[in-house]
Formats: structure tokens, C-alpha cells, sequence
């Protein structure tokens, strides 16, 4: 089977996409590398009634589990990061992620646009 290789700048994409919620749920995704690497990213949603954007960021270094609560991502034209948010590394190459959340009015779910990348160099 032939293999589609993705570059961005200095990094390889090792995964992309869009993913729409189920209603208020939260949206989980797992990496996992060649040599036993595997992270698991779980994002969550909740507003409140400063209509502030924030993400709130907790890792969970005993189950390798990134927990990433957005504040108020509730907006039809989207929200996300302005940069690539470092994820930590492995094998001396950055892991990074970033997104953009779109919603609805009156609408639990949310269309979440993902990517993950991984240095192409070391240290980089």
C-alpha cells in the first residue's frame, strides 16, 4: 500500500481532519507512534457568562492524558490558536496541535478542525 506524506514547514502532519461532536460530549483523540508513544488529547467544552475565550490546559502525566476545556468556543465564524500549541515531545521531535472550533447558535456540538504535527528534524 502507498503512503501520502504530508510536509508543513518544519513538520511532518501525522494527522488531520474534522470531526463534528455528539451533542455535548467530549471529542478524544489518541496518538500513537512507532516506538510505544501514545498520548491521549480529550477536548471538552463549557461556557459561562463572561463570553470569554479560554482554554484551559491540565496533563495527566500517570495516564499520558492532555485534558483541554474550551471556554466559550461558541462562535459561527470559529476559534482557535493562533500558533501550534506544543504538545510535549518524543524521540527529540515536537509534538503540536493546532484547531479551530466552529458552532452553531443554540447548537451542543461543535465542528472541530485538528491537526497534529511531529518535527521532521531533531530538537526542532
Amino acid at each position: 500500500m502507498k503512503k501520502t506524506t504530508i510536509l508543513s514547514g518544519p513538520t511532518e502532519i501525522i494527522s488531520t481532519g474534522t470531526v463534528i461532536s455528539f451533542e455535548e460530549n467530549p471529542t478524544n483523540f489518541i496518538i500513537e507512534l512507532e516506538g510505544n508513544f501514545k498520548l491521549k488529547v480529550n477536548m471538552m467544552f463549557a461556557s459561562d457568562s463572561t463570553e470569554t475565550y479560554k482554554t484551559q490546559v491540565e496533563f495527566d502525566e500517570e495516564k499520558t492524558e492532555l485534558n483541554l476545556t474550551f471556554h466559550n468556543f461558541n462562535s459561527p465564524l470559529g476559534v482557535g490558536n493562533k500558533l501550534p500549541m506544543s504538545l510535549g515531545s518524543f524521540a527529540n521531535k515536537n509534538i503540536h496541535l493546532n484547531y479551530r472550533v466552529y458552532s452553531l447558535e443554540n447548537v451542543s456540538s461543535k465542528m472541530i478542525h485538528y491537526t497534529f504535527y511531529r518535527s521532521i528534524k531533531e530538537g526542532e
